[in-house]
């Protein structure tokens, strides 16, 4: 991949990327608030503002190191990451682990509508549109905000997924299952870095956007 190249490339995935991130946190924050806890209130979180929301390592370090390894290679870029998690004090939710649940898939949530709201605009455009900028970003928006929907609920703590876990097992499992929470992202950040297992899942979600595109 050439310098050209791979500044189109940065172009195209930055709006999108900011998007997906900053609305998947504020939507955490808004459910979160709305079921009682104004924790991510009071941390300045509900904010459209992305500096208020990128993780250095998870939202610069890893998809950088992704992008720079296929700049290597060659390849076409398949980037993941994520922001930094805003605050939720399960403890404030009026009813926390049914409420637990609606905060978690709150953020895939909106990712999944992002993907589907930019997979509809795609298919206004004529067939090959994804060749212009507005369709290459388009494109864009729909493949990360598959991306950030499956990695994220993945059933592993703090990821949503695990959240999810947590509020539906008995009480006893959710505490060991809390346990994993400070080794769960190396888990799987070392999982989806060696395996092809996000790109599998993803790839299906994908190609159904696509196909409805057209």
């Amino acid at each position: 991949m050439g310098l050209a190249q791979a500044g189109i490339w940065i172009a195209v995935l930055v709006g999108p990327v900011l998007t997906a991130i900053v609305l998947h946190e504020l939507a955490h924050g808004t459910v979160a608030n709305l079921c009682g806890d104004p924790t991510a209130a009071e941390h300045g979180r509900l904010t459209l503002n992305p500096l208020r929301h990128l993780d250095p390592v998870g939202s610069v370090l890893v998809p950088g190191m992704l992008f720079a390894i296929a700049m290597w290679s060659g390849s076409t870029p398949f980037l993941f990451g994520w922001a930094r998690p805003v605050p939720v004090a399960f403890h404030r939710l009026r009813r926390p682990r049914r409420d637990m649940v609606m905060v978690a898939i709150a953020g895939p949530a909106t990712n999944l509508v992002l993907a589907m709201l930019s997979t509809a605009a795609l298919a206004t455009f004529p067939r090959g549109g994804t060749e212009g900028i507005v369709g290459q970003l388009l494109a864009s928006s729909v493949v990360i905000n598959c991306i950030l929907a499956v990695f994220n609920m993945f059933p592993v703590p703090p990821l949503d997924g695990g959240r999810v876990l947590q509020a539906l097992l008995p009480l006893q499992y959710a505490r060991r299952l809390q346990a994993m929470e400070g080794v769960g992202m190396v888990v799987v950040v070392l999982v989806v870095l060696n395996t092809p297992l996000l790109e599998v899942l993803v790839r299906p979600l994908v190609s159904v956007m696509f196909q409805w595109a057209g």
